[in-house]
């Protein structure tokens, strides 16, 4: 019993001294490391829209909503960028692929005492990587969830909502979104949301539509 006392506080000397800055030992008092980001750490934002959607000078709606988060909307959409905020998400990371991507669309107020009947509005998914316009009806209803949509006289007060999740998808840079664009190489943010309606009154407000884009991000610049 006396050794063991013994060797317990040689052990505890040799402890003290080594921990004593005075002694010029490493002190053994293990430091918290630092933050680290390491470059392969993959980030999720959600990027949100409002587009009119509007006939065109032949009474027709045939159009699409892209994906990319970098695109342009089409004439029936406003012509104009999709999501503004996107250039500055652009400049922080190297690489980005879409999750989900979803529409609500609200009509817009129209006169109803006239008593017109319009063809309903199509509209549907598409995981396609090139990006077009549909031909016809037949196009949008090829779509397993194809909408069919009478706006004209729907009185519910609902809005009509659609997603899309997305699934092993390879990434892309972000300076190219949507590589298959012209190749048909599904990467990155391919796909679309179609929409067909004729017959409508020539250059007349439709609908309103919310683009909701959720998106992956890695690789700081």
């Amino acid at each position: 019993m006396r050794r063991r006392q013994q060797f317990r506080k040689r052990k505890r000397g040799r402890q003290s001294n080594r921990n004593n800055p005075a002694n010029g030992a490493v002190s053994d008092i293990k430091m918290p490391a630092p933050l680290m980001l390491t470059n392969g750490r993959t980030i999720q934002i959600q990027l949100r829209s409002m587009l009119l959607c509007t006939s065109n000078g032949a009474g027709n709606v045939a159009s699409y909503i892209s994906f990319d988060p970098s695109a342009t909307t089409t004439a029936t959409f406003g012509g104009g960028t999709m999501f503004t905020e996107w250039a500055n998400w652009a400049v922080l990371y190297n690489e980005v692929k879409v999750r989900q991507f979803e529409i609500q669309l609200c009509r817009t107020w129209i006169d109803e005492t006239k008593g017109d009947n319009y063809v309903p509005l199509a509209f549907a998914s598409t995981s396609a990587a090139i990006l077009g316009a549909p031909a016809n009806l037949q196009a949008v209803a090829d779509n397993g969830d194809c909408q069919m949509w009478a706006w004209a006289s729907d009185q519910s007060g609902k809005n009509r909502y659609a997603s899309v999740r997305m699934r092993q998808i390879a990434w892309a840079t972000v300076s190219n979104p949507n590589p298959g664009s012209s190749s048909g190489i599904s990467a990155g943010c391919p796909g679309s949301f179609i929409f067909y309606g004729s017959g409508y009154p020539v250059s007349t407000q439709i609908c309103f539509v919310k683009v909701t884009g959720t998106y992956l991000l890695r690789t700081r610049v």
